[in-house]
Order: C-alpha cells, then sequence, then structure tokens
C-alpha cells in the first residue's frame, strides 16, 4: 500500500511529531510512506527536507501544490501503481498493524474501502463532545450506506482499492472539503467497504473558536456539495445522499 500525508503550512512541531509517525509507519515492509508537500510551500518544505533526512523509509514527494489537498491527492493516485492507497491527516495516527490488517481483510472480503474514524486525543469537555458529534455522523453514515449504498468518504484516514479510486475519477479540485463532491460521484457505483473498529486519533481540540472555524468549513463544503449535485452529470443516489 502507498500510504500518502498532505501537508499544508503546519507549524515546525507538528511536522516533526509527523515525521515520527511516517517513520514508524514505515518500519512495516507492506507500507510505503509518502509524506506530500507543496513546491510552493517552501517553508513548510525547507522543514520537512531537514526532517526526513534522517528518517528511515519516509520520502518526501513534492507535489506542485497541497492548496487545496485534493490536488496533491489526484496527483498521488495518478503517480500510485499500488493496489491500494491510502490517506493520512498531518495529525492523525493509526497503527501500522491496523492498516495492514485492514487492507489484508478488505481483500479477503473483496471490499474497495477501509475508513478509519476519526476521534480526539483527550479528555477535556471540548474534545469529549466533538467526539460524540463525530461518532454521530459516523451512525448517520453507516445508515446512509446500508439504505443507499453510498456515504460520505472524509479523507483523514482513508484507503482505498486504487482501482476503486480511478472508476469514481479525481477529486474535485475547486474549493476546500473535497470529500463531500467526490462520494456524490462515488455514490453512482457499485461500492462495498468497512469501517474499522479501531479509530485514528487526531489532535486534541484546542478551543471552541477553531473547533467553530473547522465546522463552518465542514458545513460550508456540504452546501457546496448539496448546490453541485442539482447539476447534471451526478447518480441519481448522490442526490439523494
Amino acid at each position: 500500500m502507498d500510504l500518502f500525508i498532505p501537508v499544508l503550512q503546519e507549524p515546525e512541531h507538528q511536522l516533526a511529531a509527523a515525521v515520527r509517525a511516517a517513520q514508524a509507519l514505515a518500519r512495516s515492509p507492506e507500507l510505503a510512506v509518502h509524506i506530500l508537500c507543496g513546491a510552493d510551500d517552501e517553508t513548510t518544505l525547507a522543514h520537512l527536507t531537514r526532517l526526513t533526512a534522517d528518517a528511515d523509509g519516509v520520502r518526501l514527494r513534492v507535489v506542485p501544490t497541497c492548496a487545496p489537498k485534493a490536488r496533491a491527492m489526484n496527483e498521488a493516485v495518478r503517480t500510485s501503481h499500488a493496489r491500494w492507497i491510502g490517506f493520512l491527516d498531518v495529525d492523525v495516527t493509526v497503527a501500522a498493524r491496523d492498516l495492514v490488517e485492514a487492507t489484508t481483510e478488505a481483500d479477503r472480503a473483496g471490499l474497495d474501502y477501509v475508513e478509519f474514524v476519526e476521534l480526539s486525543v483527550g479528555t477535556s469537555r471540548m474534545t469529549r463532545l466533538l467526539n460524540v458529534q463525530s461518532e454521530l455522523f459516523q451512525m448517520a453514515n453507516a445508515y446512509l450506506a446500508n439504505r443507499l449504498r453510498g456515504r460520505y468518504f472524509a479523507s483523514s484516514g482513508l484507503l482505498l482499492r486504487r482501482s476503486f479510486a480511478l472508476r469514481v475519477g479525481p477529486w474535485p479540485e475547486e474549493g476546500r472539503e473535497e470529500g463531500y463532491r467526490w462520494s456524490l460521484t462515488a455514490a453512482g457505483l457499485p461500492q462495498r467497504g468497512w469501517i474499522h473498529p479501531v479509530p485514528a486519533r487526531g489532535r486534541p481540540a484546542a478551543n471552541l473558536y477553531e473547533a467553530l472555524l473547522q465546522r463552518r468549513r465542514w458545513y460550508h463544503g456540504q452546501l457546496r456539495a448539496a448546490v453541485d449535485c442539482l447539476r447534471p452529470g451526478y447518480p441519481g443516489r448522490g442526490r439523494v445522499l
């Protein structure tokens, strides 16, 4: 599996943590770990070049841009030859054992995707509240998957059979929250997948303001998808989704 970690304008301490996590993943012979950084993000690229110099197994891939992330994701799919491709957000961690076991089980069952639900680390009231919201969203997503044979795909902890990603086509590169509109297109195709029982771990919520900004971006992406799906070209199940 090729595992891709897109990075855009992250502070140096977060980059250092991401490289350490990537190095731990790269110890697995079944995983090829790539950190994607845009050539136009010079400060981040300089930090990553230094941090990955001694990070065994971690490959720093320079792409034209990671703004938006969809451009880097499309470049990753286009250049990969692995049977499975995976995407992790820079602040999300998953054990290599869980990734390998997930794709092994998915191959055995003939599945198209495995998704890791992202839950924040921490015990603060804000973190617990956000985790409850994430779990409720995934419960609704599971219902949609059962009823419509379609679901919303997040890209913070997502493994895709590359042939499935190629059938769906590229992620939309305009705007943010690329996963929503890609999911509407994917709904028109047969798909079978699995939500992994072990969650991915994200950084704790810093404060209410940051949490609201993040959700504002999510809701803007959802509204953009709702408008787009009224245009010709989307499958019927995508419009219902």
